[in-house]
């Protein structure tokens, strides 16, 4: 039985059929890694080009915190489990506030195409893992978003790394292989 229970949050674009890229997402994670991944959906709120202040909107406190409590519950529900929590674009710069405002939400992060650079870095656990990938053709994430971050988490002693995916968009770095290497290697260091 796989010691690794996967929690995905993705954008929740739907599409006409109503099947969401998070969920294709979550099942290809699911088939890929051979473990039960949960797919949460939340409600987004989408800024406006150039208008920096409704980019502190999209990641309120109550949505952090509504997070922390799934996976709480999740833990509780699959005890002995280890939680590898992968988010996608502003689901993940949600996400990035976990290990700070809420310390155990997950063992292990994996930020894809992370608007990482508008959510608030607080103090982390110095075991905190966090491994970001972004696509090296990601015209809303760009590359500095990453490596801004992953400079302020070294400063903190946080065990983290940086990817490219090479050719990707912000799109499609959730297809990519560097995106299945990324949480395949993640699942096995939480699972020896």
């Amino acid at each position: 039985m796989p010691r690794v229970l996967v929690v995905f949050i993705g954008e929740t674009n739907r599409s006409k059929i109503g099947f969401s890229h998070a969920t294709a997402t979550a099942s290809e994670l699911s088939k890929r890694l051979n473990v039960l991944v949960v797919n949460l959906q939340r409600g987004m709120t989408f800024e406006q080009p150039g208008n920096s202040s409704i980019l502190q909107s999209i990641y309120p406190v109550e949505d952090v915190a509504k997070v922390a409590g799934a996976t709480d519950r999740l833990r509780g529900m699959h005890p002995g489990k280890k939680i590898l929590l992968i988010a996608h674009s502003d689901s993940a710069a949600m996400a990035a506030q976990l290990p700070g405002r809420f310390p155990g939400s997950a063992d292990a992060y994996l930020l894809a195409g992370c608007l990482c650079n508008h959510a608030p870095l607080r103090s982390m656990p110095p075991d905190t893992r966090i491994a970001l990938l972004v696509g090296t053709n990601d015209d809303k994430t760009p590359a500095n978003f990453s490596e801004t971050y992953l400079a302020a988490l070294r400063v903190q002693g946080v065990k983290t790394r940086l990817t490219y995916a090479v050719g990707a968009t912000h799109v499609s770095v959730v297809r990519s292989p560097e995106f299945f290497m990324l949480a395949e290697k993640m699942v096995e260091a939480l699972a020896p």
